[in-house]
């Protein structure tokens, strides 16, 4: 601004940047002091402004600071009071204040003077004095680093120094010609910014500075303002159109292809200006959505400070904010789930142990909880689940039903008859009565009453321990639907043959007989009674006894179908004794 002004002519340019506080508040009060009434004063102030709990607001120096609990140092700064009563008493009355500064945000709860939009106008007001703000709003926020401060200021004077604030080409540029200027620059840079025009409306018209009409510079300028308007955006980066139609206005105006990048760069630098916001207000917001945390209840106050420091609207950062907060949300959602997931995972592990649950275990799961952050609405509705679909599988595969009434199931099939033995159902009724007879030897025949067959009923899967001394002989596994052996057919069937019985022992008395009387060399074949075995081996006891151990050992093996084949051929050696095995 400073070389600006030289260059329009301004007789008297002080500039105090970075001084102390006392140099700076005698230089203020100088500058106004030593004025005429034919002056017209121009006053700039960048920089911080500090406000009081009572709303009075501080120019701030370099040595400005806070105590340790966040009031103003004030024998460091210099009260506005001080400026306004420099101004009021300067003999020169047309006055342009320029503020482009930030209000610094107080740690304490801000007062409804502070919270007020005109509290810094309205202390610079006063007669025949016009006052340019930067923003309409005090910015209570610290800008970034990265950002030019100043943005209202740099338009300020690119407007002059270019002869662009220009608009009517009269020649001169009064103060609301330069205002309009950077508030069309702003629009674009920074849309949250309005910049505010308060005060004298005559002062404010007021020519300020001489502009050479005919300068081809400023021609070409005025052109490239006029295709800007229409200027679209690749990738953030401004494109005009028209570049042959450019080239040939260059070329006629007698601009060099250097002169004119130069011109086409700063009038596209609004631009690139809000783009590089956005970018900041993307990075910055990403860092505070990381410390705060999405749901934090400060983050969004945070994120507007930030947002009106950059000069940025709603509007232009709301996809900026929400892509984050939804990226983050996501992020939650699916270690939330991984979460769920690995509890499932040990429930189900402690489920198969043993249940229901064993203490122990809920205390595990408890503890498992609470390091995932699981609430227990969580966690009860993983177990509901777990338990519903157990049931589901009780309901689709259900037990084997109860066996019906009179039915067992055989557990293990009835062994086919063994080769070389006649069945029962084909003996003869002679056979069956001198077999029977056999049976009881020595005394009247048995009465074997005719009952019913016995009512099956459900037997146990046998077992076959190893064969220690017994009182009571054992017999051959029966199931209900096994075939009946020789013996219970013979028994059955006994009643029916009671009219042979007196023969028959009469013809085994005299086989008896001649058989003790004739020796074992000179006895007859048919002595033999091998036609009594009706077709069956000669009784080999040792050969049972070794079938029957075989037997034994295959049962204790649990092969039972190779220690029932193992019985039925002890049975074929000795089927005297057939109840013994």
């Amino acid at each position: 601004m400073q070389r600006v002004l030289r260059q329009c002519h301004f007789e008297t340019v002080e500039r105090l940047c970075d001084r102390d506080r006392q140099t700076m508040q005698e230089g203020i009060e100088l500058f106004f002091k030593h004025r005429t009434p034919d002056d017209h004063i121009l006053f700039l102030f960048s920089g911080y402004i500090l406000q009081d709990r009572d709303g009075q607001l501080y120019l701030a120096t370099p040595s400005t600071g806070l105590d340790p609990e966040g009031a103003i140092v004030k024998a460091h700064t210099i009260p506005v009071s001080v400026l306004q009563e420099a101004m009021n008493a300067s003999p020169a009355k047309p006055q342009v204040i320029i503020i482009d500064s930030y209000i610094y945000p107080p740690r304490h709860q801000p007062t409804p003077a502070e919270r007020s939009d005109t509290t810094v106008s309205t202390q610079f007001e006063g007669a025949g004095r016009a006052i340019l703000m930067a923003t309409d709003t005090n910015r209570r926020a610290v800008p970034p680093a990265e950002l030019d401060v100043l943005t209202y200021t740099r338009y300020l004077i690119e407007g002059i120094e270019s002869g662009a604030a220009d608009t009517d080409d009269d020649g001169t540029i009064a103060a609301a010609d330069a205002h309009q200027y950077a508030t069309r620059k702003l629009k674009i840079a920074a849309p949250g910014l309005k910049p505010q025009l308060y005060g004298s409306a005559e002062t404010a018209q007021m020519p300020l500075f001489q502009v050479p009409v005919h300068d081809p510079h400023i021609r070409y300028r005025k052109i490239l303002e006029a295709a800007a308007a229409n200027a679209i955006d690749i990738d953030g980066e401004p494109v005009l159109e028209g570049g042959s139609v450019l080239n040939d206005t260059r070329y006629q105006l007698g601009l060099t292809p250097q002169d004119a990048a130069a011109i086409k760069t700063q009038v596209l630098r609004p631009q690139r200006d809000y783009w590089q916001r956005l970018e900041l207000y993307q990075e910055q917001a990403a860092e505070i959505m990381r410390s705060h945390g999405t749901a934090s209840p400060t983050l969004r106050t945070t994120l507007k400070q930030l947002q009106a420091s950059l000069g940025l609207t709603d509007r232009n950062v709301v996809m900026l904010t929400v892509a984050p907060l939804l990226a983050a949300q996501q992020n939650q959602t699916a270690q939330h789930q991984q979460h769920l997931a690995q509890y499932q995972q040990v429930l189900l592990r402690a489920m198969q142990r043993q249940y229901p649950l064993r203490d122990g275990d809920r205390a595990v799961l408890q503890r498992l909880q609470q390091t995932l952050q699981l609430k227990d609405d969580d966690v009860q509705a993983i177990e509901a689940q777990i338990t519903t679909q157990a049931r589901q599988f009780l309901d689709v595969s259900p037990d084997a039903p109860e066996a019906p009434a009179g039915h067992t199931r055989t557990l293990i099939p009835p062994p086919p008859p063994p080769p070389g033995r006649v069945p029962a159902a084909e003996l003869s009724d002679a056979q069956r009565a001198v077999l029977n007879l056999l049976m009881n030897p020595g005394g009247e025949p048995p009465e074997i009453p005719v009952t019913p067959a016995p009512t099956p009923r459900p037997t146990p899967a046998p077992t076959f321990p190893p064969s220690p001394p017994r009182e009571e002989p054992r017999r051959i596994l029966q199931t209900p639907d096994s075939t009946p052996t020789v013996m219970d057919r013979f028994r059955r069937s006994a009643s029916n043959y009671q009219a042979l019985i007196i023969p028959a022992i009469l013809l085994a008395i005299i086989i008896g007989l001649l058989a003790a009387v004739l020796p074992t060399a000179n006895r007859p074949s048919w002595l033999n009674l091998d036609w009594l075995k009706f077709g069956q081996a000669p009784v080999n006891r040792l050969a049972a006894q070794q079938w029957n151990t075989a037997g034994l050992q295959k049962t204790q093996q649990g092969d039972n179908k190779a220690a029932i084949d193992n019985y039925n051929k002890a049975i074929e050696q000795n089927p005297k004794d057939a109840t013994l095995y």
